[in-house]
């Protein structure tokens, strides 16, 4: 039997299975998670996955946990209060004297408007701060932050895990610019969408952002 590497499981899973079987309630566990109950729903699917059992059954009452679930959660409870009294010594954040690498997924145009700003400010505000930027499809930026494989994406990010907090920085427009030594400049989107197309991605064929207007109204690509 392979053995789960416990490194790569969200801790936060464990503290949503705590506040479940808590409240009993899985409205009540959302808000004392400061989640939606829909993102609530998620982590209780991944750790029904993680533990293969169902944890808990569903009654008029609220949520009853199985008989798995009390056991996994009386080896739970020292541990989580562990980790609280760890953090609780200094939980604060001070960026003058912080000294870490934040890794971040960002586009070529945020590269190139925002991350020169940011390094400016971090320098007089919180010179022990370092970023990397990695070049990840935008997705694939949900499972490498459940992975904690970066911290921060600013990107273009359809459909992010429920889980997942996020927060629109800017909108963009995009317009089209047409070399006339390739011809006339097409008139329609059907005509534009007939013209070759070339997609870069990380991994595989993935869908373009610039495109899938177009996709949606029935164009397809070359």
């Amino acid at each position: 039997m392979k053995r789960p590497n416990i490194l790569r499981q969200n801790l936060g899973l464990l503290v949503a299975f705590d506040a479940l079987i808590t409240e009993g309630n899985a409205t009540k566990a959302a808000e004392r998670l400061s989640l939606g109950q829909p993102a609530v729903s998620h982590l209780l699917g991944r750790l029904r996955e993680i533990f293969s059992d169902r944890l808990f059954d569903r009654t008029r009452d609220g949520l009853v946990p199985t008989r798995r679930a009390r056991e996994l959660h009386a080896k739970l409870v020292p541990h989580l209060k562990g980790l609280e009294a760890l953090f609780v010594q200094d939980n604060s954040f001070d960026p003058i004297s912080t000294e870490r690498v934040f890794r971040l997924v960002v586009s070529d145009m945020v590269q190139v408007y925002f991350i020169p700003g940011l390094l400016r400010a971090a320098e007089s505000a919180a010179p022990g701060i370092s970023f990397v930027t990695v070049p990840i499809d935008s997705n694939l930026v949900t499972e490498h932050i459940e992975r904690d494989e970066v911290d921060l994406a600013i990107n273009h990010c359809p459909d992010p895990a429920p889980w997942i907090r996020t927060c629109p920085l800017f909108e963009v427009e995009y317009m089209c610019w047409y070399n006339p030594a390739c011809g006339e400049a097409p008139s329609t989107i059907d005509r534009f969408m007939a013209r070759p197309q070339v997609s870069v991605t990380y991994r595989g064929p993935r869908p373009v952002p610039l495109l899938t207007p177009c996709t949606s109204r029935g164009s397809r690509a070359r």
